[in-house]
């Protein structure tokens, strides 16, 4: 199954350190929809990736969503941190549209998460990108190739 719990995600990140896939929010009921919360309920979650330390991939630093709204035609993302909650840590979330090049994010110091952040793509590919600064220089990506085109 592609999806387990979010909820265990957080636990087990914040004790363990071994985490299991991420999870749809709908099927977690712990991680809001960020896109639905800002831009309205029509914004359904497609996909949802770790961001991985890049030097430990064992360790999980959060989860970068991306959602579409059929009606629009809008992807939206957000990068919601698992590691270090409620401390400020440079977190980003970035979207392209990759036929027309254009890119929307958020990137500063976020205690929860970053984003949401908006692009048009109706027919067209995304590209996803998510970073989360850990402790003692380590660091969480994740990159998507372009995909869910046509979405």
């Amino acid at each position: 199954m592609r999806f387990a719990t979010i909820a265990a995600a957080l636990a087990l990140t914040a004790g363990l350190g071994v985490v299991g896939p991420p999870a749809t929010a709908a099927r977690a009921g712990a991680t809001p929809n960020r896109c639905a919360e800002k831009f309205g309920d029509d914004f359904k979650i497609l996909d949802s990736h770790f961001v991985r330390n890049v030097k430990k991939p064992h360790k999980v630093f959060g989860v970068a969503y991306l959602t579409y709204n059929h009606q629009t035609g809008a992807n939206c993302a957000w990068t919601e941190k698992v590691i270090d909650r409620g401390e400020r840590s440079f977190t980003k979330v970035e979207l392209c549209n990759t036929a027309t090049g254009e890119c929307v994010g958020e990137a500063s110091r976020f205690k929860i998460y970053a984003g949401p952040a908006q692009v048009v793509a109706r027919a067209q590919c995304v590209r996803l990108s998510a970073r989360i600064n850990g402790p003692k220089g380590a660091y969480g990506l994740f990159t998507s190739e372009s995909y869910h085109c046509g979405a």
